[in-house]
């Protein structure tokens, strides 16, 4: 389980990652190198009632999980 936090309203919102792979997330595409693999552009809706808004998340495998 993770926690992120809505970019319009800043409601945290508990989402799963995709994979056991995939368990860093970031608002921005991480910077190149800093990662292991692919990226997984995920959206997720905001629950509060009074945003509803997308919010777009890229998970990732740091390099340090491999380390």
């Amino acid at each position: 389980m993770a926690v992120l936090e809505c970019t319009f309203c800043y409601e945290p919102l508990e989402v799963e990652p995709p994979d056991r792979l995939h368990i860093a997330f970031s608002s921005m595409k991480p910077i190149l190198n800093s990662y292991y693999g692919d990226i997984v552009k995920k959206k997720h809706k905001c629950q509060n009632p009074n945003c509803k808004k997308s919010i777009t998340a890229f998970w990732y495998a740091p390099l340090e999980y491999f380390s």
